[in-house]
């Protein structure tokens, strides 16, 4: 008889096998983009983070992510993923540090050139990782809705 973990992320439950080390992912990880962490809409960057890294320490032999093809190997995947966003959350940081205070002067400084039809999902990225440099103490938002580095 197989034993299953499961846990909850925004919403969505993450089911493994632990015999067949088999993950059922959802909107978690994918193979064929970068996840977008809606800020405007709740999604939580530092929760994000977290579960994926919980992903690394079950150490699954596949995910079965809700869009996309079988991840046959996933940690070089998941790895991928969290490495991603630490370079943008750096791109965001140095963009604050050279002047861009808004979300869409931040878009600009990290996101150059983005296809107008993904610039949405860009920014709605850019408030997550804002949200939780704020819940660090990283960076702080004026009364006038600008950012600046604390």
């Amino acid at each position: 008889m197989s034993s299953c973990t499961s846990w909850r992320h925004r919403g969505t439950r993450r089911i493994t096998s632990r015999c067949s080390r088999v993950l059922f992912s959802g909107d978690l990880v994918s193979a064929v983009s970068s996840v977008v962490v809606p800020g405007s809409r709740g999604g939580d960057l530092e929760a994000y983070l977290a579960s994926l890294r919980r992903v690394l320490a079950l150490r699954p032999s596949r995910l079965l992510p809700a869009h996309g093809p079988v991840i046959e190997d996933p940690l070089p995947v998941v790895e991928a993923q969290i490495a991603h966003r630490e370079a943008r959350e750096r791109q965001i940081l140095d963009a604050l540090a050279a002047g861009a205070a808004s979300v869409e002067e931040i878009l600009q400084a990290v996101y150059a050139g983005v296809d107008p039809a993904l610039a949405e999902a860009a920014r709605d990225t850019i408030r997550a990782h804002l949200t939780k440099l704020r819940r660090e103490n990283r960076v702080e938002e004026t009364p006038e809705g600008r950012w600046r580095r604390s």
